[in-house]
């Protein structure tokens, strides 16, 4: 029997937590796991923190060092996003930093795993500012902007 294969689309709280839950229900099994940008288990949620001060350094807001999922025998695949998949050969097509690649999977049982996002908008209720950050990277917003509502 060959072994089970489990393809993980984002690598923030949820993917890692179903990541580690497949590591602990079967010891044998290959897991790939996909994150758009180049931080396993970055917590987004404190990015306010880090803004604030609170927080000095960015490195801090990994739950995880990368090396704990080596340990536990899950590949990960930075700054890679899915761009195509075939459910009839059980293969999905991701680009990254070194082009192309297919990873197998055995059944898809589609979920949400991701809070990350290449763009993000919000607005505040009540208030005329809206705001847009775009990818985070080494801590620090890609690029920032905030603007009076039409």
């Amino acid at each position: 029997m060959s072994r089970r294969r489990i393809l993980i689309i984002g690598g923030s709280d949820a993917g890692t937590s179903a990541a580690l839950t497949a590591r602990s229900t079967d010891q044998d099994c290959q897991i790939d796991v996909l994150l758009e940008d180049r931080f396993p288990n970055y917590s987004i949620c404190g990015l306010p923190f880090l803004l604030s001060g609170e927080v000095a350094d960015w490195r801090s807001l990994a739950h995880r060092q990368e090396s704990e999922f080596g340990e536990q025998r899950i590949s990960l695949h930075k700054e890679s996003h899915a761009v195509a998949v075939d459910p009839g050969s059980h293969e999905l097509t991701a680009r990254g930093t070194d082009g192309e690649r297919r990873f197998g999977y055995d059944r898809r049982r589609p979920s949400w795993t991701s809070t990350s996002a290449t763009r993000l908008r919000s607005a505040a209720p009540g208030t005329p500012w809206q705001v847009a950050a775009r990818a985070w990277l080494d801590g620090k917003p890609a690029s920032f902007s905030t603007r009076r509502r039409p």
